[in-house]
């Protein structure tokens, strides 16, 4: 294991409180080094992130990241269970001592209930047929109302034990004073959408912000243009789902009217926002497992200029710096999204291929 203490993030985008965690997870661990592992340009939730993940990347180094990794798109865009085992498979490749999250209760009461509990599974069983996604449906078998972020924090540290690593899970409570109110990545995202200018540093400044509205018309295209057998192969379609997406893109005239009509209890709307952005990208089930049989994919986003030292620490790990001669299919695919993003900032394609880390 290396000194380094890695930190799951979205940053979507940067703020207060992002910061804020960043210290006090090198206040909490004393680490060397710390690396931020980072959502692609589509986030969990299932949207585009407002901001490229070249300005997110930067954001982080400029407040107190060492070096910044890309959590590829498959895994960032993504149930909960699956972001957060690919990003502990990323915190693992690297030889991380530690990982950090964020959480509402400070990490207690995460510990990771017994899943052979056949009560246990029952419940879950259960859960999962009144319609809640996952990771409720896990909180709920285990008789807890978990927030958000402990809901993910579950699976930081569920992941963790079934990749059998010595990683130590460091949650850091949330403080509500940075991340609720007028300070929150909704609010800020909201205002932005509303024309307010987004000032926390320079990163953002030269920034074209993207909004779930902006992939729309493309996806109503590749929804028209695709038979209801091959919508089928993408990333968590299932149960016959893509008759109702094809029958709902028929009538539907905007974003927020396909989402109405395709999500139902059965189907909630950050499972059907996600598959959006899977057939938008043409992420199928076929490549997701692909993904996973590889090794993970170590690409670095953006690195210290007074730290870069730590490119030669990790040189043995496969850290990529360049993904131009990646075989690697979380990182092809994930080069192609960033590509089909550009378009929504009026970007130029390749951006990956000239982006320079060090920053």
């Amino acid at each position: 294991m290396h000194d380094i203490c890695s930190v799951i993030a979205e940053y979507n985008p940067f703020h207060e409180g992002h910061r804020y965690h960043l210290m006090q997870a090198k206040k909490l661990t004393h680490a060397k080094y710390v690396a931020v592992i980072l959502s692609s340009d589509f986030v969990q939730r299932g949207e585009p992130a407002v901001f490229s993940k070249f300005a997110r990347a930067r954001a982080a180094v400029h407040n107190g990241a060492d070096i910044v990794f890309e959590l590829p798109v498959q895994y960032s865009c993504a149930p909960a269970w699956r972001f957060a085992s690919g990003a502990v498979r990323i915190a693992d490749a690297i030889g991380s001592r530690w990982l950090s999250f964020g959480s509402e209760s400070g990490g207690a009461g995460l510990e990771v209930p017994d899943e052979e509990d056949g009560g246990y599974r029952d419940r879950l069983k259960a859960s999962l047929k009144e319609g809640n996604t996952f990771a409720r449906a896990l909180a709920s078998a285990s008789g807890e109302d978990l927030m958000p972020n402990d809901i993910l924090a579950r699976e930081y540290m569920r992941a963790i034990r079934k990749a059998g690593s010595g990683i130590i899970p460091v949650p850091v409570k949330r403080e509500s004073s940075l991340h609720d109110g007028t300070g929150s990545a909704l609010e800020i995202r909201n205002r932005i959408k509303n024309g307010e200018k987004y000032s926390f540093g320079e990163d953002f400044k030269e920034e074209i912000p993207v909004f779930t509205e902006d992939i729309f018309a493309p996806l109503m295209i590749k929804i028209r243009s695709l038979a209801p057998e091959i919508l089928s192969q993408h990333a968590e379609v299932g149960e016959g789902l893509e008759n109702r997406i094809v029958s709902a893109a028929g009538k539907a005239k905007s974003y927020d009217e396909l989402l109405f009509l395709v999500k139902s209890k059965r189907y909630p709307a950050s499972r059907i926002k996600r598959i959006f952005i899977n057939i938008l990208l043409d992420i199928t089930k076929d490549l997701d497992i692909k993904a996973d049989e590889e090794p993970a994919a170590l690409r670095v986003l953006a690195v210290n200029k007074e730290r870069k030292e730590i490119l030669s620490l990790l040189g043995g790990s496969g850290i990529i710096t360049n993904p131009v001669s990646s075989e690697l299919t979380a990182v092809r695919t994930t080069v192609r999204a960033t590509d089909i993003y550009s378009v929504f900032r009026g970007g130029r394609s390749g951006e990956d291929m000239t982006n320079d880390i060090i920053v």
